[in-house]
């Protein structure tokens, strides 16, 4: 039944706000589907912690390296999937509007006022 699941999924545009833990396994999920484009959003970087919350393993050189989690995820998850866009920024009421176009979009993120403003705007653009 995976292949019916897939199908679903074929030719679709998301996205993924936040990378972290949630974030980065959502990736690990998702890049496995014939999406046609996964869209990171998430301007922090990628250090020692937020490896262990990660999938996989980088090298000492990759952390040592300091990139962004979505430049990071990308040099990862670009092997399975060409489809992959990275967005090094927070979304705020400035950028909000890139959703639109956009079939779905998993919010994995902490701050619950900043949900708040992504779920409104993306409802408002809707009606």
């Amino acid at each position: 039944e995976i292949v019916m699941i897939g199908k679903k999924l074929e030719g679709k545009k998301l996205a993924i706000i936040g990378a972290g833990g949630t974030g980065a396994y959502v990736l690990d999920f998702v890049a496995k589907t014939p999406v046609a484009q996964i869209h990171l959003y998430d301007k922090d970087g990628f250090r020692q912690h937020n490896a262990f919350r990660a999938p996989g393993a980088p090298s000492l050189a990759e952390l040592q390296a300091k990139p962004s989690k979505v430049a990071y995820l990308k040099s990862i998850y670009e092997k399975m999937h060409r489809g992959i866009v990275v967005h090094e920024a927070f979304l705020t009421e400035e950028n909000v509007e890139e959703l639109r176009g956009l079939d779905f979009a998993f919010v994995c993120i902490d701050e619950g006022s900043d949900k708040k403003m992504i779920v409104g705007s993306t409802l408002k653009a809707k009606r």
